[in-house]
C-alpha cells in the first residue's frame, strides 16, 4: 500500500477489505495519538460502527473503548430512525402505485451486513423510470413530512442523472430520485439499467417490501460507482461493501459476471477493484478475477489514497481533474476561464430560482466564489495537483487508454 497512506489510513482499509478476520492484535498495538486520527478517519468515511464492532474484545484503552461504544449506540438509533424513514418513503410511492428499486446500500445495510446499524446511508437512492420519477417528486414534496434541504437545486430529467434531493424531515435523510445511473459518459449506463430493472429482487425493511437489485447486479453497480462514478473518492466502505455482498449470499457466478462486466465496458473496472481488495488482505476474490491484465502498483496506491479523500480534497480533485482531462494543461488561465463561465443548473441552485428563470444570475457571485476559490486553490495546490493527476492516470487506465 502507499507509503502516502499513513497508518491509521492502511489500518482502515486493511479492516473495511477483510471485516471479518481478527484485527484486534493490530488494533491494540495503535498508539493514543493513531486512535484518535483512526477514529477521526473512520468517522468521516461512514466506517466508525464497523471499526467498532470489529474492535469489539480487543484490550483498548478505556478512553477508546467509551468511544467506540458511543458510536455503536448511536449508529444503532440512527439506523432505526433511518429504517423508519425509508419504509415511510416507500410505503408513500407504494400506495401511489409506483414501485422504485433501491441502489447500492439499502440491500446491502438490511440484506448483507450482519447489523443495518454497520452500514450508515448518506442517503437513499430510489430509481424509477423517467415517466414516473417526476411524479414522485411532486408527491414527496406535496407531504409536509417532506421538503426541499436548502442549497436544493432546481431541475428536471434534462440534467444529470438524477432529481434534486428531497429531506425527510423527521430523520434528517436524504432522498434522491433517480432516473439513470451515471451522467459522465459511460458507455454502459443502458445496460446496467436494464439488468437492474430486469432482475429486482425484494428486501424485507420493518415490514415494507423494497425493490432491489440482486447480488450479482449489485456487484456491478458499486464497481461502476467507486470507478467511473467516483474514482474511489466514495471511500473504503466500497471494500466491506464488496465483502459482506459476496459472503453474506450464495456464490457469485463469476464467470458470468465477468462477461457482463465487459459487456458493459467495466472489465478493466473489475480488475482493478479486484485486484485492490486483494492487496488489501480479502480473501473472497476468485482467481479467475485476477488472472487478466494487472494494473500497475501506482495505480493500486492511488486508489488507495482516494479512498481516503476528504469530501472537499475529492472536489477540488474532481475539478482539477477536469481541467487536466479537457485541456491538458492546469495553469491558471484554464482555471480563471472556468471560473468565469458557471453551469446555469448551478446558478439556479445557488439563486433558490428556477433554471429557465434569467434571476439565476443572482447566484454568479456565490458561484464565482464557491468554484473560483477551489480552482485557484487546487492548483496552487501541490499535492491536489499531484493527486489530480493520480486521479487522470486511473481513469486513463479504467477506460482502457
Amino acid at each position: 500500500m502507499a507509503d502516502t497512506v499513513d497508518q491509521p489510513g492502511q489500518l482502515l482499509i486493511t479492516c473495511c477489505a477483510a471485516p471479518e478476520e481478527d484485527h484486534r492484535p493490530a488494533l491494540q498495538a495503535l498508539s493514543p495519538k493513531h486512535w484518535q486520527e483512526l477514529i477521526a478517519l473512520a468517522y468521516r468515511t461512514r466506517t466508525l460502527p464497523l471499526l467498532a464492532h470489529i474492535a469489539e474484545g480487543a484490550d483498548l484503552a478505556k478512553p477508546v473503548i467509551a468511544q467506540l461504544h458511543e458510536a455503536a449506540r448511536d449508529a444503532a438509533l440512527h439506523a432505526l430512525a433511518q429504517g423508519r424513514a425509508i419504509a415511510r418513503v416507500v410505503a408513500l410511492l407504494r400506495e401511489a402505485g409506483l414501485r422504485p428499486i433501491a441502489l447500492k446500500g439499502l440491500a446491502l445495510a438490511y440484506g448483507a451486513y450482519p447489523d443495518p446499524s454497520l452500514r450508515p446511508l448518506r442517503d437513499v437512492d430510489l430509481l424509477l423510470p423517467h415517466d414516473e420519477v417526476v411524479e414522485a417528486q411532486k408527491l414527496l414534496l406535496s407531504d409536509a413530512r417532506f421538503s426541499r434541504p436548502s442549497g436544493a437545486g432546481r431541475y428536471g430529467i434534462e440534467y444529470g442523472h438524477q432529481l434534486p434531493e428531497i429531506v425527510d424531515c423527521e430523520s434528517g435523510l436524504m432522498i434522491e430520485l433517480h432516473h439513470r445511473l451515471n451522467a459522465r459518459g459511460w458507455a454502459g449506463e443502458a445496460r446496467l439499467l436494464l439488468q437492474i430493472n430486469a432482475s429486482a429482487t425484494f428486501a424485507q425493511l420493518l415490514g415494507e417490501d423494497i425493490r432491489v437489485p440482486d447480488e450479482q447486479t449489485n456487484f456491478l453497480h458499486l464497481v461502476e460507482h467507486a470507478t467511473w462514478h467516483h474514482l474511489f473518492s466514495n471511500g473504503p466502505l466500497l471494500l466491506a461493501d464488496l465483502h459482506f455482498l459476496v459472503t453474506s449470499h450464495g456464490p457469485i457466478d463469476w464467470a458470468s459476471l465477468q462477461t457482463e462486466a465487459a459487456e458493459m465496458d467495466l472489465a478493466r473496472a473489475l480488475q482493478l477493484v479486484a485486484h485492490m481488495v486483494r492487496h488489501a488482505g480479502a480473501s473472497w476474490v476468485p482467481a479467475d478475477l485476477l488472472t487478466n491484465e494487472f494494473p500497475r502498483s501506482e495505480l493500486l496506491d492511488s486508489a488507495y489514497l482516494a479512498l481516503l479523500d476528504t469530501e472537499e480534497t475529492a472536489r477540488q480533485h474532481a475539478l482539477l481533474h477536469r481541467v487536466i482531462s479537457r485541456s491538458g494543461g492546469t495553469g491558471p488561465i484554464h482555471a480563471l476561464s472556468r471560473a468565469v463561465q458557471p453551469d446555469p443548473y448551478q446558478l439556479a441552485r445557488l439563486s433558490g430560482r428556477d433554471v429557465n428563470d434569467p434571476l439565476k444570475w443572482l447566484g454568479y457571485p456565490g458561484w464565482l466564489l464557491e468554484k473560483g476559490h477551489r480552482y485557484l486553490r487546487s492548483i496552487c495546490d501541490a499535492e491536489i495537483r499531484a493527486a489530480s493527476c493520480r486521479k487522470s492516470g486511473l481513469q486513463q487506465w479504467i477506460i482502457g487508454g
